[in-house]
């Protein structure tokens, strides 16, 4: 009964301290606007010296587990503060079980804290997939946009119609939001900007890059929509041909990983004697709370890969 009153309280706590000091640095970082409907804003920032774009780390993580993951589709109200939220009980609920089990509380905080990660690694699968899937529809993308153009010779104007021309999701929301912040004023380069940040794809960035170069040059536009979409439909042959799927890797990886934590646990309850050292004994704890320290290492830095080489 301790034990769950000692658990409550610290989520209590965490809870409030996190919203603390997310809304202590989100105050004045944010752009709280209409301009993009059921989508939180951030803002890019200029370096003095390179004139390079800047995000800080809050913009960062909304930009990564929010815009990208394309969350508010399903669920609309939800932010960064949400999702921190929600980590923080899945570990002090975790915490609570898993120190019932090791008895033990460095260990219990380590394996805790990778339960607790899971809603961030469930849109970082989910921002993945959008990713991928805009990939594949690139080029058919690329020719609606191409017959909006010789109707009007205004890329805005096509991306405008596309969004009624029978694209899916995600990219129909991301497109209809940078449409929305053109109208509202701001700069059409940012908006194409943020529209490559939000969808996070080697191909679509190379795409609006062509897209704002052409702009500043004003070149052709027509022209270049055309050569990209025979690049594009080459492009995504090739990736069919060598049935290249980063997508799928990355959740074969992740299984195989998040697997390791029941088998291990499997292993220390098979064998009594296996159990006794680990759970009985400090030694055993401390050695059990190293393999859980590297574990959790190896666990992170998985995540933090960007891309596979093939």
């Amino acid at each position: 009964m301790l034990l769950w009153i000692n658990s409550l309280l610290l989520v209590i706590i965490t809870v409030y301290i996190s919203l603390k000091i997310v809304l202590s640095i989100e105050k004045g970082k944010y752009i709280d606007s209409e301009i993009m409907k059921s989508l939180v804003a951030f803002k890019a920032k200029k370096d003095r010296k390179t004139g390079d774009r800047r995000l800080t780390f809050i913009e960062k993580l909304s930009l990564k587990y929010i815009e990208r993951s394309n969350i508010k589709e399903f669920i609309p109200f939800f932010k960064l503060e949400y999702l921190i939220v929600v980590s923080v009980i899945i570990f002090g609920i975790s915490f609570s079980f898993i120190y019932r089990v090791l008895y033990f509380v460095p260990s219990a905080i380590l394996i805790a804290s990778l339960f607790s990660f899971s809603p961030f690694l469930i849109l970082d699968i989910l921002g993945r997939y959008n990713s991928a899937r805009i990939r594949r529809e690139l080029a058919s993308f690329i020719s609606i946009l191409n017959r909006w153009c010789a109707v009007k010779e205004d890329l805005f104007y096509a991306f405008e119609k596309s969004v009624d021309s029978g694209i899916d999701e995600p990219l129909k929301m991301f497109i209809t939001d940078m449409v929305v912040q053109v109208k509202r004023g701001i700069p059409r380069e940012e908006a194409l900007e943020m529209l490559r940040l939000k969808v996070n794809n080697s191909q679509f960035s190379n795409f609006i890059i062509n897209v704002k170069m052409s702009m500043k040059n004003r070149g052709d536009i027509r022209k270049l929509l055309t050569v990209m979409e025979e690049q594009f439909y080459r492009i995504e042959e090739e990736f069919n041909r060598r049935n290249i799927s980063t997508f799928r890797d990355r959740i074969f990886t992740y299984a195989i990983m998040v697997s390791f934590t029941f088998i291990g646990y499997g292993f220390i309850k098979i064998n009594p004697d296996v159990e006794s050292f680990y759970l009985g004994t400090v030694s055993g704890k401390i050695l059990l709370t190293a393999f859980c320290f590297i574990y959790a290492v190896g666990f992170f830095t998985t995540i933090s890969i960007n891309s596979y080489k093939h």
